[in-house]
């Protein structure tokens, strides 16, 4: 842990040796200020208190540096929060995998006690893996699905304005919904898919790409191979050269960079030809998340104003 009770205060450790007492359960704790660790108070007794607790890496300690020390470290019950916004929710700054059944933990417990939380996930070992493209050019990507069709069919003939929108998609952004981003959910860590408080993912870079430029990047040719499926070959059987056909179908789209974080929204469907963006409350293990790409400092700037809100209302 950061932080313990030095001589009254609530202190980070200076040098090795030091001794203080743990916020939580008032034990004896030690200072470890070596040259490999990041500098921390270890419990005498080798184990913490606080169940939910874990090793720190640079990326947490860096993140929980961000916010005013009156935020960090906070005691709540036999729990010691990250970061506790004043008078709002907690965000928790996570790298390791939880289980479903850890997440609804935190979140049933978070949303009792202070009403809210917010998760900000390590994603620098698994966002380079999103497959990622406008919401038209997945449709140019998926249209020779097993069943025929994509879920972005609708999208593609209407364009975004034709997208159904459920009940529970945050109100904010239905309005702005050509901002949400579209990509292919990776195998790796798809338990944070029954999360139901808001997530973002960080991705590790911090490039500051104006919001606006995210809808185009740069153009890049790709050719579209056709496997051997029945479509394929129905379409072979009607005179389509193969080769032409590849030809046909390559595709031109805009890029938009890996940058920053990314706000998890909701999802949309994978099945059926009517579109349908969904909240995340209302589909589990998605294909497809949709989201915002942030700009690390506004997403940082529209945190620590949830500071300045919740206190101008208290």
């Amino acid at each position: 842990m950061q932080y313990a009770m030095l001589y009254g205060d609530k202190s980070m450790p200076s040098k090795t040796g030091q001794r203080a007492r743990c916020p939580i359960c008032e034990g004896e704790v030690l200072s470890k200020c070596g040259e490999i660790n990041i500098h921390h108070w270890a419990h005498l007794s080798g184990v913490d208190c606080d169940a939910w607790s874990e090793p720190e890496t640079q990326w947490h300690r860096d993140w929980k540096n961000i916010f005013p020390p009156e935020w960090r470290e906070i005691t709540i019950e036999n729990h010691r929060a990250d970061i506790r916004i004043p008078e709002g929710p907690v965000i928790e700054f996570q790298h390791s995998t939880l289980s479903p059944e850890e997440i609804r933990e935190r979140e049933d417990f978070y949303t009792k006690c202070v009403g809210g939380l917010i998760w900000m996930v390590d994603g620098s070992e698994f966002m380079k893996e999103w497959v990622k493209f406008n919401w038209n050019d997945w449709a140019d990507q998926d249209w020779h699905t097993p069943l025929g069709y994509s879920p972005f069919d609708e999208v593609f003939y209407k364009g975004v304005g034709g997208l159904r929108v459920d009940k529970y998609f945050p109100e904010e952004v239905k309005v702005d919904v050509e901002l949400l981003k579209p990509v292919r959910w990776p195998h790796a860590r798809k338990s944070w898919a029954f999360a139901q408080q808001p997530l973002f993912f960080d991705s590790g870079k911090r490039d500051q790409v104006p919001e606006d430029n995210l809808f185009s990047q740069g153009i890049k040719k790709e050719r579209v191979s056709i496997k051997p499926t029945s479509l394929g070959n129905a379409l072979t059987k009607a005179g389509f050269n193969h080769s032409g056909f590849e030809e046909w179908f390559s595709i031109s789209y805009h890029q938009y960079p890996d940058s920053d974080i990314f706000e998890w929204l909701g999802t949309v469907n994978d099945s059926g030809k009517k579109s349908t963006l969904n909240s995340r409350k209302s589909l589990n293990l998605p294909k497809y998340l949709v989201g915002r790409f942030r700009p690390f400092d506004d997403a940082v700037s529209e945190l620590k104003n949830l500071g300045n809100i919740n206190e101008s209302n208290a």
